[in-house]
């Protein structure tokens, strides 16, 4: 019995390396104009905030040069510099100094549903796929989001990311592992959200509404994730219904306090068509519509 414990927790301590392992490289900043600023939560395992800045550095790498962009968070407040840059191909890439892959994709500039490419690093091999696209506001701004969904050949890995080509990656969801989101950013002298920088301790900002996010992937098939925030501890509900209003599934049913929060909804015994989801916190409530495509 000893030995099986063992086993199980050199299995589940792999995993759990493996995944954080890949999630370093699966990361990049776009665009890349000097001054640019982003501040990530993450509001998944770990917690606290990672910030990303284009400084005005250029570092030469053989024949091609790349935008120094020093990276930084509330654990650890010393900068790391990165290097990421644009190829003739038009993708956005990453240069690890650590690797003997050197060189990886991870966003392709104005892509499109359909688009797809592959990127080896070092023994493991990614997927990314541009499987969504829909209209997100942010802050007030409306603008063409991108679901990108990335996997891995062993079927460990199954990352989606929403990018905006305006200000960059707003999001990425691990399926109940690992979540982060863009609390604010300064593009090109503009910004959008909340940019402070305060103690580490004060950091972390709790919600100032509850929201109920577009669910994605979306359409999908047959798993998605509800991602929504919570901004009075309450009894939380989230329940989903068929076209006809018909009550089909209960995800979520208890006392939350105040955060953010994700969801999955499992739809593989329920046929294709349009279903609506509901967020319900003491008094508010909030409706949105997803697409279940098999």
């Amino acid at each position: 019995m000893k030995k099986i414990h063992i086993a199980f927790l050199i299995i589940l301590f792999s995993l759990f390396t493996y995944n954080n392992f890949a999630q370093v490289y699966l990361r990049g900043v776009a665009p890349l104009e000097p001054g640019n600023l982003w501040k990530y939560y993450d509001i998944g395992w770990f917690g606290g905030q990672t910030n990303f800045f284009v400084t005005d550095s250029i570092k030469t790498i053989g024949s091609k040069t790349y935008s120094v962009v020093e990276t930084y968070d509330d654990r650890n407040p010393t900068r790391y510099p990165l290097y990421f840059g644009i190829t003739e191909d038009q993708f956005y890439v990453s240069y690890d100094i650590y690797s003997s892959d050197s060189i990886y994709m991870y966003l392709k500039k104005d892509c499109k549903i359909g688009d797809s490419w592959v990127e080896n690093i070092d023994v493991l091999t990614f997927y990314y796929s541009v499987i969504d696209t829909f209209t997100l506001n942010a802050w007030g701004n409306a603008m063409l989001a991108k679901v990108i969904k990335i996997t891995d050949d062993s079927k460990l890995v199954e990352v989606y990311q929403v990018w905006t080509d305006s200000i960059g990656l707003m999001e990425e969801n691990s399926i109940g592992q690992y979540d982060m989101i863009l609390s604010g950013c300064v593009i090109n002298g503009i910004v959008y959200g909340d940019t402070t920088t305060v103690g580490v301790a004060d950091d972390f900002e709790l919600p100032k509404s509850h929201i109920l996010l577009q669910n994605f992937p979306n359409p999908f098939n047959p798993i998605t994730v509800i991602n929504y925030s919570v901004k009075t501890a309450g009894l939380v509900k989230i329940k989903v219904y068929n076209i006809l209003g018909s009550e089909i599934a209960e995800l979520v049913n208890e006392n939350k306090q105040e955060g953010y929060y994700s969801v999955e909804f499992n739809a593989s015994n329920m046929p294709s068509g349009v279903y609506i989801y509901t967020l319900q916190v003491n008094d508010f409530s909030a409706t949105n519509k997803m697409v279940l495509l098999k």
